[in-house]
């Protein structure tokens, strides 16, 4: 003979949600998150306009060294973008730095790279600003003839640079921070690096070295 099977009262287990300040914790965990996140990514976007900025200085180093084989060994002129635009791939790209704010409103408006649309300075003191009344009664620059060989440190001497103008001096500073707060530097050696530091540092006479 079976005996019925009775199931054993259980107490109802009472169902609540979270409590305010549960849900406040929450909200403040997932915010923490969320700015964490935005700041993790942001960097990362720095970090990579960054990186190709300095592949676009290399590549204009380059093209800088290809224009003095042509040129009996010669640095390229002051208004070296058209000059060295054969020399490139890309073509205007790769005269505009990925963190210029102005590169967008030049691609909206069709415009190429010129003397007035890079993001890149050349070092204006290698190449001397000698003036002389032109056919106009203006003044026009003087290129010097500048050799690599000439200079005394090359490793330390700027060739081109993160700018807001095409070229860049000890006295007309056009340098432009744009990677979180430092810039890309092309030496005359070659190499490129990140600059840091300060305006004072930047513009020490080792730096920008006067063509002799």
């Amino acid at each position: 003979m079976y005996s019925a099977f009775i199931p054993s009262a259980q107490p109802a287990r009472e169902r609540r949600g979270f409590t305010l300040t549960e849900l406040i914790v929450c909200v403040a965990i997932l915010a923490v998150l969320f700015l964490l996140a935005v700041s993790v990514t942001g960097r990362i976007r720095s970090a990579a306009a960054s990186s190709e900025c300095q592949g676009k200085l290399r590549q204009l180093g380059i093209a800088a060294k290809v224009y003095g084989t042509d040129k009996r060994g010669e640095l390229p002129p002051a208004a070296f973008v058209n000059v060295l635009m054969p020399y490139v791939e890309n073509q205007s790209p790769a005269f505009w730095c990925p963190a210029d704010e102005r590169v967008d409103g030049w691609r909206q408006a069709g415009n190429v790279a010129g003397s007035s649309t890079t993001s890149y300075a050349y070092n204006a003191d290698l190449i001397g600003l000698a003036t002389q009344s032109n056919r106009w009664g203006t003044q026009a620059w003087v290129r010097a003839r500048t050799l690599p060989a000439e200079i005394e440190k090359p490793a330390t001497a700027i060739l081109f640079l993160d700018a807001g103008n095409y070229y860049c001096r000890r006295l007309n500073r056009t340098e432009a921070f744009r990677h979180s707060g430092g810039l890309n530097i092309l030496y005359v050696d070659s190499h490129v690096a990140r600059f840091s530091g300060d305006s004072a540092t930047l513009y020490q006479d080792a730096n920008w070295l006067p063509a002799p």
